[in-house]
């Protein structure tokens, strides 16, 4: 019998493809029992197969898992209803955004299809397109969010922003430096702005500068708690 570990709407089967050797296969089975795990994945039949032994190699092909850990969903005829790669922060949001039946970037497309300034699904499109490399596309669906939605209303503006300032190739540390202030600047309590510390601090070219970073981002930010941790690993 099957261990947990991955998830599949009730009544269908699922799995996911992980590795003894697998830090982020380990981190993702010692948080399933969590209160918050159990409560996402409560209506879910939950398995685990190990990709490099007994079913795990065959199941790996007939999927097209390459990558530690893959968790995939499928719905109750058994058709997949959406995969995740990696195991991180975002997890759960994204176990949610499958459970919404937005797994995919077709599944997505066509609830925009109804809804062409809905902001979350634009965002969720262009989340996945990076994830596919699909990086042009993506920055045209993340400005298609400033366009719609330029006071953020929605709540997503920001996001969309911050993925731009990201993803765009300057010229030089000063120029990367500048766009993550400035977007600190204009979204000094963004759920982003802990990440854009982080940027800001590895763009600066020594611990004099970083610093000065510092000082900065805490004047903006406040003393928010994931900021304050964003600067102390930093500096540790």
């Amino acid at each position: 019998t099957p261990s947990r570990c991955l998830a599949a709407p009730a009544t269908a089967g699922g799995g996911t493809r992980a590795a003894g050797w697998c830090g982020p296969c380990h981190a993702l089975e010692a948080a399933y029992g969590t209160p918050p795990f159990e409560g996402a994945l409560a209506d879910l039949v939950v398995m685990k197969i190990d990709g490099e032994n007994g079913e795990g190699p065959g199941f790996m092909e007939r999927f097209g898992a390459d990558s530690y850990p893959t968790v995939l969903f499928f719905d109750p005829s058994g058709e997949e209803a959406g995969r995740i790669v990696g195991f991180g922060e975002t997890f759960l949001e994204q176990v949610e955004r499958v459970k919404r039946g937005e797994g995919s970037v077709e599944a997505v497309r066509g609830k925009l299809e109804k809804e062409p300034e809905n902001c979350r699904l634009l965002f969720t499109l262009g989340e996945m397109l990076l994830q596919q490399e699909e990086g042009d596309e993506a920055m045209d669906t993340f400005e298609k969010i400033l366009e719609i939605d330029a006071g953020n209303a929605q709540g997503f503006t920001d996001g969309a922003e911050f993925r731009l300032v990201t993803c765009e190739e300057y010229p030089g540390r000063d120029a990367a430096v500048k766009a993550l202030r400035d977007f600190l600047k204009k979204y000094p309590q963004s759920p982003h702005a802990a990440d854009a510390v982080k940027g800001l601090l590895e763009h600066t070219a020594d611990i004099e500068a970083a610093v000065g970073a510092m000082k900065e981002a805490m004047s903006l930010c406040g003393p928010d708690p994931v900021v304050l941790q964003a600067v102390a690993a930093y500096f540790y």
